[in-house]
């Protein structure tokens, strides 16, 4: 609000609310002072006539000369203050009673006793003085001085000193008034002038009418108004060549913004091309995966001389590496388009890091190292997280260690950093005594296809992906990876990520982290359709069922599908989803939606497609579960022990 106010209503404020706040402290005190003298003249006065009188009466008390006691008393009713005399004796009886002229109405004072037990009120103040003869006490005089004449005087000093005050504020707000006025006159007429200048009229000039600060302050004004005069007709002047310089520039710009745009379309188009190139690629790649590793699977369950199992070993190890760079190219490809997702659930943490430990634990031994695994025991058992990503980065990171170690011990260690009752801080680490890492390396290790030098990847392969995907995912997990390590000292891989305390969902057994669900009692045999258009996968799917006691029909599109689907009831239906004449999607729906013996069957999709977009448009598409090829006779396993029943026959 004062913000608003101009410097002389400012100046008339503050002086006008300092002289009121004098006048009212002077209204305040004054009174004040005025009643606490009149109280400290009551009081002396008070004390000595109750000392005189008990003075006067002593010898009188002393021989139980009561008449003469009253007649001493009723000579003090001449004192207009007074409002009562009581004298008692030695005993405490009441010998004399006198009540002052001015409150003999009063009915408090007719009764004695209240006066000497209450001997002060509102309306006058109390004193009391032993009267005493050869240094024994006689008796006591009370009595009373009355306050109305002390307030009188005090309401008349109110009365004038706020008077006073009233003048005192009127008074400095007229000078006030004056005083703002003589400052600020010369300021208004200086604004005035501002006003002019700022509407365009640059060839006015203020008025000097003194030579104090403000008679100074004009003529800076008048120089800052040349100034500004002078700088207008140069800007006039250099107006011109600017708009034509302006243009120029404007359509140099644009004809960049142009070019801009067309290669931000053209990047745009490159980038989604080979997005859609790696999704197809994974896809044909995926298809003969799952050919050749259910083949290789099939063909090791079987009976096989040593050498034989040993080279088909070799080969499955192989294609096993080969689906681990498809997997990392893949992720790599949904990180740079940013359809990287964590998609958290309840999970069994405990059992997630196990499962991690135990798929490495093979190739630790191979290479005759200790796999070291070191678990807190105050870990809770179910969290919210994306159990394969954990588990992903725990394996790459772990791996790493394994392949970067050629003696000595790796491990995995996990400890509770923080634990509340909602959540629970893990801080993991891989440590291993392997070959280190320099520095300067270190400061690119998380880049894509970076190894330490050429020699690394020629000696010990992969394509530098791990680690950067690793990265990546922590920190959409909300934590850092970081690194210790020196050349021949080994390394320290470790992160901290924070997961929600979650409770055992109802289908425990089901959880992502809990491993493959598992019937109480051997599931049984079922009846199963198997539906894709690679002869290859067909086979290898069904021999895998087949194997497992499951009675298997097969179709080789989703038209023939929905046709066998119509004609027989089936426990469950594996689905692929790219299939001439019908695909998978249009299938379900079709099974869905038409009368027939399986419109509620769990139908699977079996697929090479592992993006998650695939997976989230089987679900949406009628779809019970999704499994990415390359399948394996567990997963399928897994799959049926989930949707079908225990114990019901075929």
């Amino acid at each position: 609000m004062m913000s608003r106010w101009g410097i002389r209503t400012k100046l008339v404020a503050a002086i006008a609310s300092l002289v009121l706040v004098l006048a009212i402290a002077f209204a305040v005190i004054t009174p004040r002072r005025v009643e606490r003298q009149g109280m400290r003249a009551l009081n002396a006065r008070g004390r000595s006539i109750a000392q005189m009188t008990a003075y006067s009466v002593r010898n009188l008390l002393a021989s139980g000369d009561t008449p003469g006691v009253n007649a001493m008393v009723q000579g003090t009713r001449r004192d207009p203050d007074l409002a009562y005399v009581v004298v008692t004796d030695s005993s405490g009886s009441v010998v004399s009673h006198v009540r002052g002229v001015n409150l003999a109405s009063d009915p408090r004072l007719l009764d004695p006793v209240s006066l000497i037990a209450h001997s002060s009120s509102e309306d006058w103040l109390g004193f009391s003085s032993d009267v005493m003869l050869d240094a024994r006490r006689k008796g006591v005089v009370y009595l009373g001085i009355s306050l109305a004449d002390l307030r009188a005087e005090v309401a008349a000093a109110s009365r004038a000193s706020a008077l006073s005050g009233l003048l005192l504020f009127l008074a400095g707000s007229a000078l006030a008034f004056f005083i703002g006025t003589l400052l600020t006159r010369p300021l208004g007429r200086l604004a005035s002038t501002a006003g002019y200048i700022a509407a365009g009229d640059l060839d006015q000039r203020a008025e000097q009418t003194s030579n104090d600060e403000v008679g100074q302050l004009v003529i800076a004004f008048n120089m800052m108004v040349d100034s500004l005069q002078h700088a207008s007709r140069e800007l006039a002047h250099s107006k011109q060549t600017l708009e034509a310089r302006v243009e120029e520039r404007t359509a140099e710009v644009q004809e960049a913004l142009r070019q801009l745009e067309v290669a931000k379309n053209e990047a745009e188009e490159a980038n989604r091309m080979k997005s859609d190139f790696l999704a197809t690629m994974s896809h044909e790649v995926r298809t003969p995966m799952n050919g050749v590793l259910g083949t290789l699977s099939l063909v090791l369950a079987s009976p096989l001389e040593e050498d034989q199992r040993r080279l088909l070993g070799l080969a499955k190890t192989s294609a096993d590496a080969l689906l681990v760079i498809i997997n990392d190219i893949l992720d790599l490809s949904k990180i740079e388009a940013g359809r990287m997702e964590i998609a958290p659930a309840p999970m069994r943490l405990r059992a997630t890091c196990e499962e991690s430990y135990a798929l490495l634990a093979v190739r630790a031994k191979e290479k005759k190292l200790t796999l070291t695994f070191e678990i807190d025991e105050r870990i809770p058992e179910w969290v919210m997280g994306d159990a394969g990503r954990l588990r992903q980065v725990l394996i790459n990171l772990t791996g790493n260690a394994i392949k970067f170690t050629e003696r000595g011990s790796v491990t995995l260690a996990i400890a509770v950093g923080a634990l509340t009752d909602t959540q629970a801080t893990l801080h993991v680490e891989v440590r291993d005594t392997g070959i280190g890492i320099d520095e300067a390396t270190q400061a690119r290790l998380f880049q894509k296809f970076v190894q330490a030098d050429a020699s690394m990847a020629r000696r010990y392969g992969g394509t530098g992906l791990g680690l950067a995907i690793s990265k990546n995912l922590v920190e959409m997990m909300g934590g850092s990876l970081g690194l210790k390590s020196a050349p021949g000292r080994g390394s320290v891989f470790s992160f901290d990520v924070t997961l929600p305390i979650a409770s055992a969902p109802a289908n425990a057994d089901e959880s992502v982290g809990g491993g493959a669900a598992r019937a109480a009692s051997a599931v049984g045999p079922r009846r199963l359709l198997v539906v894709d258009d690679n002869p290859v996968n067909l086979t290898v799917a069904s021999a895998m069922l087949k194997n497992q006691g499951h009675l298997v029909d097969l179709a080789r599109d989703g038209g023939e599908a929905v046709d066998k689907a119509r004609a027989r009831s089936y426990d469950a239906i594996f689905m692929d989803l790219q299939m001439p004449v019908m695909d998978g999607i249009a299938a379900t729906a079709a099974i869905r939606s038409r009368p027939g013996p399986n419109t509620g069957t769990p139908i699977i999709a079996l697929t090479a497609n592992a993006m998650e977009s695939d997976r989230v448009r089987s679900l949406e598409g009628g779809m019970n579960d999704h499994l990415t090829k390359p399948i394996s006779p567990e997963s399928l396993r897994a799959a049926i022990e989930r949707w079908c029943p225990a114990n019901v026959e075929a």
